[in-house]
């Protein structure tokens, strides 16, 4: 489970006792708190969510960090994939045709 929470401190708290895998948080705050606290035993992943710099925090050696890698490494195929889709129905007039989901999705 991933948290997310409005206050850095109520976040690292969830991380702390373990009621969450990994947190989504801004960027540089979580640099600002590993910097300040070195022993801690956090890495943050090296990617950014998106045009604002969120970076996801988990454990050393988490299991999710290969998970998520994968998920992200999806994202271009998934979305070339959209854009391909829409292109091709709309030229058949259609407005963005049958409803699927990628194979793979839980969600």
């Amino acid at each position: 489970m991933v948290g997310l929470s409005e206050d850095l401190k109520d976040t690292i708290s969830l991380l702390e006792s373990k009621q969450v895998d990994g947190v989504v948080y801004a960027r540089l705050p979580l640099e600002y708190y590993l910097h300040q606290n070195p022993k801690a035993p956090y890495q943050l992943a090296n990617f950014n969510l998106g045009i604002q710099p969120y970076g996801i925090a988990l454990p050393l050696n988490s299991p999710l960090t290969r998970q998520l890698d994968e998920r992200i490494l999806q994202l271009p195929t998934q979305l070339r994939l959209q854009q391909i889709r829409q292109s091709w129905f709309q030229s058949l007039g259609e407005s963005t045709g049958p409803t699927t989901r990628e194979s793979g999705d839980s969600q």
